[in-house]
């Protein structure tokens, strides 16, 4: 179940290990593609359904999330007490290279399946994204929820935004070297004047000044900078055409 306020589904594809939505979130431009996935548990069966849906993916543009219980693992540090088959996770791990999937690390617990004793558990379940998905999202992370009635651990997909505050300023050393910072510092201290306030709003008032007029200088010393390496390159790029191309003769 969605909100059809925050998703719009346009077509849906199902199976018995499978369903496909394709749609758009609101305000998105791009289709996406979720895919929910109950893996089968044997072979054939499991190298089929790799393939069909590295084929579904490949051949429909979009932005790829794929997750659900799909029943293979990638290494063996992934199953405790149980069977580890080393040819199905070389085919499941060539399925989520070949299209091209972002394997979401996860948080909370290490394993996302337990049988009634304890004593074997699996990472069962995951995420895994296309390339452009975390592109438009780095910030996405997997959390593993707290088991309740299945035997698996719920999974959940949410995206994490860190505010650390305003960017700190950075002096670099080799700033000093530079023929010209001696006179921007100079004429930044001397051109501040302090009307109101004592010695220590005078200060404080001198340094965000100081501050302010270093980051200008510093974008404009860059800008021109990276403006004459661009004139350099070009200029490289035409002798280079010059020398293997010359000019025929008149």
């Amino acid at each position: 179940m969605w909100d059809p306020n925050v998703f719009k589904r346009t077509s849906i594809w199902c199976s018995d290990n499978y369903v496909i939505m394709q749609g758009k979130w609101m305000h998105s431009v791009e289709d996406y593609y979720l895919i929910n996935v109950y893996g089968p548990q044997h072979q054939p069966e499991k190298s089929n359904l790799w393939e069909f849906l590295r084929s579904f993916i490949l051949n429909h543009v979009g932005n790829t999330i794929l997750f659900g219980d799909l029943n293979e693992v990638r290494c063996e540090e992934e199953r405790i007490g149980s069977s580890f088959s080393r040819n199905d996770a070389e085919i499941f791990n060539a399925f989520i290279h070949d299209a091209s999937l972002i394997d979401l690390p996860m948080g909370g617990r290490r394993f996302t399946w337990m049988n009634k004793t304890g004593s074997k558990l699996s990472k069962l379940d995951r995420f895994l994204i296309s390339n452009n998905v975390f592109l438009a999202h780095p910030n996405m992370q997997v959390t593993v929820l707290e088991k309740v009635w299945s035997d698996h651990n719920p999974i959940l997909l949410h995206c994490m935004n860190s505010d650390f505050g305003p960017t700190p300023f950075k002096l670099f050393h080799s700033w000093f070297d530079r023929n010209d910072f001696d006179d921007v510092v100079k004429e930044a201290w001397s051109g501040f004047s302090n009307a109101d306030g004592g010695p220590l709003l005078s200060l404080n008032g001198k340094v965000k000044g100081l501050k302010s007029r270093l980051k200008l200088w510093f974008s404009q010393t860059k800008a021109t900078e990276v403006s004459g390496v661009m004139v350099a390159e070009a200029s490289v790029v035409t002798t280079d055409r010059l020398v293997n191309n010359p000019p025929h003769p008149i």
